[in-house]
């Protein structure tokens, strides 16, 4: 483990693959569940930064979306998407030092 990023293996890190938005380690939608233990643990003491990184994230991915397939989806359909909730919501469970207590 580097700074508390769990490894994949072939040493790959779980961050997007632009501009389709799937993990270049697993192949997951991104963020994928290692990527939203990361985001977790590196924003633990920092919700309203972790908020406005995963917003200018999703505002990527939305451009992103329009230029590949115009017209499939208003701007305003890719909101209730859990691009940022499922991150978000879940910082409240990690521990002081980035410790995901048990469930």
């Amino acid at each position: 483990m580097t700074g508390g990023f769990p490894a994949p293996a072939g040493g790959g890190r779980h961050v997007a693959a632009r501009p389709i938005w799937r993990c270049r380690a697993c192949g997951a939608p991104w963020p994928c569940q290692p990527a939203k233990l990361h985001l977790r643990r590196e924003y633990a003491h920092d919700p309203a930064g972790l908020a406005t990184y995963l917003c200018l994230l999703m505002h990527d991915a939305i451009n992103d979306d329009l230029q590949l397939r115009p017209g499939r989806l208003g701007p305003a359909e890719y909101y209730p998407r859990p691009f940022t909730a499922a991150v978000i919501l879940d910082v409240q469970r990690v521990g002081r030092y980035g410790e995901v207590p048990a469930t």
